[in-house]
């Protein structure tokens, strides 16, 4: 009744909350790592200057 009202991942939503699993694990993607890196200077800096 969900799919044909819904959409697919609508559908996957009910299945996956019913306890069917509908996403192996090994079809996700790792997700990419990041590194952040940020420096406060007590004020607003508009030119590139004083960060040389």
């Amino acid at each position: 009744m969900i799919r044909k009202t819904f959409s697919v991942v609508i559908g996957e939503t009910g299945r996956e909350l019913a306890g069917t699993a509908c996403l192996e694990l090994d079809e996700v993607e790792p997700s990419r790592q990041e590194i952040c890196c940020s420096i406060m200077f007590g004020k607003r800096l508009t030119e590139l200057g004083p960060i040389k």
